[in-house]
């Protein structure tokens, strides 16, 4: 399915159940192989053409007429366009944050024996940069992706 099947009637995404069939109706008198004249007998490029557009024009009404076809349609529709947004928006920023640069905070029970030392840093978005001192100890990086949301 690589064309839209509301392009293929002609219709707009928010169009009644009417305006399917009429839509429909008309686009399957202009494509239909047995109502094609031509003044040669046999099969050239256009009607070959106009089958194909006949045939995808059948596929658009079956899916639209029907309404638990159309929403599943209509769903896949609002998904690909978010994925395709998101696909143009993601930005890779790459930033290394020294250690001296991070706001050392201790976290610890009141005896003091359990304290947990983390390492912050502040983001330009808001939010906070964390690394704990085992994760340090360990060897451990992190890369965080940051998705833009909405404008």
């Amino acid at each position: 399915m690589g064309t839209c099947l509301y392009e293929v009637l002609g219709v707009s995404v928010d169009c009644s159940a009417d305006d399917i069939r009429r839509a429909y109706h008309q686009a399957a008198r202009k494509y239909h192989p047995d109502k094609r004249t031509t003044a040669s007998s046999g099969h050239d490029d256009s009607s070959a053409h106009d089958v194909q557009q006949f045939l995808q024009v059948q596929e658009a009404y079956e899916t639209l007429r029907n309404a638990d076809l159309r929403q599943q349609y209509d769903a896949k529709l609002t998904q690909d366009e978010l994925n395709r947004k998101r696909e143009e928006e993601v930005i890779v920023v790459s930033n290394t944050i020294a250690l001296n640069d991070m706001q050392r905070e201790v976290i610890g029970s009141e005896d003091g024996e359990d304290d947990e030392v983390l390492f912050t840093h502040q983001c330009r978005c808001g939010d906070l940069y964390e690394i704990s001192e085992e994760e340090l100890l360990d060897g451990h990086t992190t890369t965080i992706l940051i998705t833009k949301v909405g404008k």
